[in-house]
């Protein structure tokens, strides 16, 4: 095949689009290396420092000062006085923000006291919107709309916390298979399950953060008397997973009754990779059904226009030259 004068401009846009795309791959693995070894130097440096975790949103509140306490202390009064600490509800509504990884104990009140203040801020913004800028819209409909926005600002930070809450739990469930993986190898290599733990809460802190935090908390429980069934309990309550569930009754158990715990942990590490291993397989069983909207609503129509949009064009002028 010869090269002709058309095909120099596509040969030069080709080469072109590839450099541009070899340049950002190029500068993703630059950044992508300089990130994992920022967390490398950052887990050293983090390491002597482990009770920051544990004062960490219990006296976050002392440590920041200026508008931003006034403000938190603001919404803390608010808050308690539209939901004391003594109401009914209050014991339930701990454990979200503590699946949420709020442990302070002002959470509670924060949190009603931005819900009230949204609630009044949404209505009272529309309603000064409405002055300056009088529509067509009549007063039933504006009524309506002010008490909308009131419930969409009562309701919007049950949803963020909501989707704090599923975030968390996502990033421990990425990481408990690992973190699993090395608390099985820690134990059958001779160490104990609160040593291995704490092993496993410095290793995992690179891949998940937060998994290594909840592991941190349960040894710093563990250290201060709580008993291992409890605190067991409490890291399957934060981590609000299933799996974990499994895991911790599966530890209460083997203490409970005197079972090896290396060989239990054996047992359940091979039948949680292949429990992944079918996750993943079922994940990837949905992959067609899921790609069936995105070909048929965007990748078909263009395909069609670039098949048949020249031959229709052909068409078109053979129309009209016959006509």
């Amino acid at each position: 095949m010869q090269f002709t004068n058309a095909m120099i401009p596509i040969a030069i846009a080709i080469g072109g689009f590839l450099t541009v795309l070899l340049f950002f791959l190029a500068v993703i693995n630059y950044l992508r290396i300089r990130s994992h070894k920022q967390k490398i130097v950052r887990k050293i440096e983090d390491s002597r420092m482990d009770g920051e975790i544990f004062e960490k949103g219990i006296n976050q509140s002392k440590k920041t000062g200026g508008l931003k306490n006034h403000i938190i202390e603001l919404f803390v009064s608010l808050g308690r006085r539209i939901f004391p600490k003594q109401s009914s509800d209050y014991s339930q509504l701990r454990p979200k923000f503590q699946k949420a990884g709020f442990r302070s104990q002002k959470a509670a009140s924060v949190f009603w006291g931005i819900k009230a203040f949204l609630s009044l801020c949404f209505p009272i913004g529309f309603f000064i919107i409405m002055i300056n800028y009088p529509g067509t819209l009549t007063l039933p409909l504006k009524i309506a709309l002010c008490f909308l926005l009131g419930f969409s600002g009562f309701l919007l930070p049950d949803f963020i916390l909501n989707r704090i809450i599923s975030k968390r739990s996502k990033s421990i469930f990425n990481a408990f298979p690992n973190s699993l993986d090395l608390l099985a190898v820690c134990v059958e290599a001779g160490m104990g399950l609160d040593s291995s733990l704490n092993r496993v809460a410095d290793e995992i802190e690179i891949d998940s953060k937060i998994l290594s935090e909840e592991l941190k908390l349960l040894n710093f429980e563990l250290r201060a008397g709580k008993s291992r069934k409890q605190a067991l309990e409490d890291f399957a309550m934060r981590s609000d997973l299933d799996d974990v569930r499994s895991f911790t009754t599966l530890l209460i158990q083997a203490d409970k009754f005197g079972t090896s715990i290396a060989e239990s942990l054996k047992v359940y590490s091979d039948t949680f990779r292949t429990k992944r291993y079918q996750r993943a397989e079922e994940i990837a069983a949905r992959l067609p059904v899921k790609l069936i909207f995105p070909l048929v609503f965007f990748i078909f129509p263009s395909l069609f226009v670039v098949i048949l949009g020249p031959a229709v064009i052909r068409i078109y002028e053979a129309l009209i030259v016959s006509v």
